[in-house]
């Protein structure tokens, strides 16, 4: 639900105070978002706690993340918003882009030059 109501309110937000304090509240939530986890303790009170911590990090999350992608079509030449866009994409899930090569082999010995791949299975 924080994740929710954080991209809904995100252009809101970002009206009202700024893309940049929109951001920059955003990243200082999310590590201050954790401190009530090394509180916490048993009981259901605790898990109050951490549900309504866990909505807000998420709030703020989404709402930064909103706005740090809107800043950047905003200033990202029209031509270059695929590129912008897959490439920012593809950075947040930590892998390469579609078309580049894995440049480190994780199996099998080395392949002589010239020499064609073997398939395995059927």
């Amino acid at each position: 639900m924080g994740s929710l109501a954080g991209a809904l309110l995100a252009p809101r937000i970002a009206t009202r105070f700024g893309v940049g304090p929109t951001i920059i509240t955003g990243f200082a939530i999310s590590p201050l978002a954790q401190v009530p986890l090394l509180l916490a303790g048993p009981g259901p009170g605790w898990q109050i706690v951490l549900a309504g911590t866990l909505a807000a990090q998420l709030f703020w999350a989404t709402a930064s993340g909103v706005s740090q992608r809107s800043l950047r079509q905003v200033l990202c030449a029209p031509r270059f918003q695929g590129r912008m866009q897959r490439g920012q994409h593809h950075g947040d899930r930590r892998k390469p882009p579609p078309g580049r090569r894995n440049r480190r082999r994780t199996r099998g010995p080395p392949r002589r030059p010239g020499r064609p791949r073997r398939r395995r299975g059927p």
